[in-house]
């Protein structure tokens, strides 16, 4: 009880558990396996139990090996920044980059994100890696600037980085406390959901001057009232619709995007 008030305290439980003897004989050998199962539960939701079983074991020691191959990337700068034009229609003049990350692995090759993005997210290294990746788009960016004056660098923020004010602190960190000449684009259904602390770091991130960019538009559920008070810069409408702009009225629904976002000063 609190003063006059009674105080509720609700919480969850994510439970592991190992069987004897079918699991193990010995009390070192059962704990350890209920620790691989209870690292289960919380990767899978939290609130529930998981019983131990070899499948658990081989995917608890493949998990190992990705973070010690993904922290050894990191720090021999594998993961490296590529960069895709962008041009403008009118002109066919750059007037932009975007960062793409990269993973030059020395055995597999040239990895595209699809290959190496969902662990480094689930292993909590992304931030590692796109410090890294920023460290080197800053190093390049003189020679880049000196060929083509002006040029916007974007960058793609996933919505673990906006979650808490860490990501942020990095970027400010890495490139400076002034971000103009940057711009960061975080998907519709990211900046739209109700976390708060997403909204407070993209306002931390315009107050430093960088640009805001909505990607995949028209994919989630946006609001016209919340378009307006993020004042994004820029919308980019989701490549489904412009795929199939020769089908019925999804010429005109692309249209009809374009003028929103005009509307609202994109």
């Amino acid at each position: 009880m609190v003063g006059q008030q009674d105080l509720v305290i609700t919480g969850t439980a994510s439970i592991g558990a190992a069987q004897f003897p079918s699991d193990g004989s010995e009390v070192e050998e059962l704990v350890r396996k209920a620790d691989i199962a209870m690292y289960s539960a919380k990767q899978r939701g939290g609130n529930q139990v998981r019983f131990y079983s070899d499948r658990l074991e081989d995917h608890a020691r493949h998990r190992a090996a990705q973070r010690a191959e993904i922290h050894s990337a990191i720090d021999e700068n594998q993961f490296m920044p590529y960069f895709q034009p962008v041009i403008d229609a009118h002109t066919d003049a750059p007037v932009g980059a975007e960062v793409l990350a990269r993973w030059v692995h020395p055995h597999r090759g040239v990895l595209a994100p699809i290959d190496f993005l969902e662990a480094t997210t689930a292993l909590h290294l992304l931030d590692g890696m796109t410090g890294r990746i920023l460290a080197q788009v800053v190093a390049e960016l003189p020679a880049i600037r000196a060929a083509c004056a002006g040029l916007q660098i974007s960058v793609n923020l996933a919505p673990e980085q906006l979650r808490g004010a860490g990501t942020v602190d990095m970027i400010l960190g890495v490139v400076g406390m002034d971000l103009s000449g940057w711009k960061f684009e975080v998907t519709e259904t990211t900046a739209f959901g109700s976390d708060r602390s997403i909204i407070e770091n993209l306002q931390r991130l315009r107050a430093a001057g960088a640009h805001l960019s909505l990607d995949d538009f028209g994919t989630g559920y946006s609001s016209v009232s919340r378009l307006r008070a993020f004042g994004f810069d820029e919308v980019k409408i989701d490549r489904e619709f412009v795929m199939h702009s020769g089908d019925g009225a999804v010429p005109a629904l692309v249209v009809a995007m374009i003028d929103m976002a005009h509307a609202l000063g994109a």
